[in-house]
């Protein structure tokens, strides 16, 4: 394992040692409310019945709850233990896992975003022509998404399996990008999985929106549209390209700077500026469950049900302790018939 730039700790480094831990205090909170969220997302979709939305839709927020906890895994778990050890604690084969699983799960995250959005457009505009569209369908779908982004982790195989640094500016394994050819290769691949996706992310759900709209306005009173489903999929995208601009913003800053700028404030403001971007970027990550709690009275209900059902069982338990409440069980007696 080759180091980089970035790998230099002194240089790009969280000193003091608070500051270390006031940022993997922001990943630990992260990782804890991703997990609790994304697993009863899971739960409540599969099990509990508590989302009344079309079977497309349920099935896309299932693959961006695991697409999540993937990330929660690959990313933000080794960031926030390597925070705390300043350091890389996991290994040298541990570190290209992350690296090559890692950044395929975070182009997932993005597409399975941007091609929800296209299918739920098409469900509104041809409603008739999608109307076999299943959950078998959505499967298939969200299988393709899944497959495609193995091209990134593959470019790095053939291009240089080995150039894989340890980032203190984030503290975690990444790709270096070092070989002549990503001068050529990497543009195209930034354009495909992270730049167009966002835009027609934005396209569709404003055409979402406005078709939404347009049919609230010629239905009855009785038969208004559901907007529970649309404004998921819009709350979803909007959350997403929101957390994702930061982001792009800051490679075009990075753009019109000099690489040869040897200026120490500069360098300095860049640093903590990707490393703020990198951390606005995992609202997308944990968000997901309060989006769902706003706009799905289904999967609210079923948060109160669990909830009371929680605290009824904390209460007996308090009330009547285990071995009390078999003492006083009353005795039964079987006399026949």
């Amino acid at each position: 394992m080759s180091f980089g730039n970035f790998s230099n700790r002194t240089t790009y480094g969280l000193e003091p040692a608070a500051a270390r831990y006031c940022w993997s205090a922001w990943f630990l909170f992260v990782l804890i409310v991703s997990v609790l969220g994304d697993t009863t997302i899971l739960i409540a979709s599969t099990r509990g019945g508590a989302f009344k939305l079309i079977k497309i839709n349920s099935v896309f927020i299932q693959h961006i709850a695991v697409s999540d906890l993937l990330i929660c895994l690959t990313y933000v778990f080794p960031s926030f233990v390597s925070m705390l050890c300043d350091g890389w604690v996991f290994g040298e084969v541990l570190c290209y896992v992350r690296v090559y699983v890692g950044f395929m799960v975070l182009s997932v995250s993005s597409l399975l975003v941007f091609v929800m959005s296209v299918v739920k457009y098409a469900r509104l505009e041809f409603p008739f022509r999608t109307l076999l569209w299943g959950k078998s369908f959505t499967h298939k779908v969200c299988a393709v998404v899944w497959i495609s982004t193995v091209g990134c982790p593959l470019s790095y195989l053939v291009i240089d399996r080995f150039d894989i640094v340890f980032d203190y500016r984030i503290y975690n394994c990444i790709y270096n990008f070092s070989a002549p050819t990503w001068k050529y290769v990497l543009p195209v691949m930034a354009l495909f999985s992270k730049f167009l996706p966002n835009v027609l992310i934005v396209i569709a759900n404003v055409l979402i929106l406005l078709k939404a709209i347009k049919m609230v306005r010629v239905s009855d009173r009785n038969e208004r549209v559901k907007w529970e489903g649309t404004l998921t999929v819009i709350m979803t995208a909007l959350v997403y390209t929101l957390s994702f601009f930061p982001f792009i913003l800051y490679h075009m800053v990075e753009m019109f700077m000099s690489s040869s700028s040897t200026d120490e404030d500069d360098r300095r403001a860049m640093v903590q500026f990707y490393r703020t971007v990198c951390s606005i970027v995992l609202f997308n990550v944990f968000s997901n469950f309060f989006i769902y709690s706003f706009t799905m009275e289904g999967f609210r209900a079923y948060l109160r049900a669990r909830i009371r059902r929680i605290c009824r069982r904390d209460i007996e338990s308090r009330q009547h302790p285990r071995g009390v409440q078999c003492a006083c069980r009353p005795k039964t007696t079987n006399y026949g018939s």
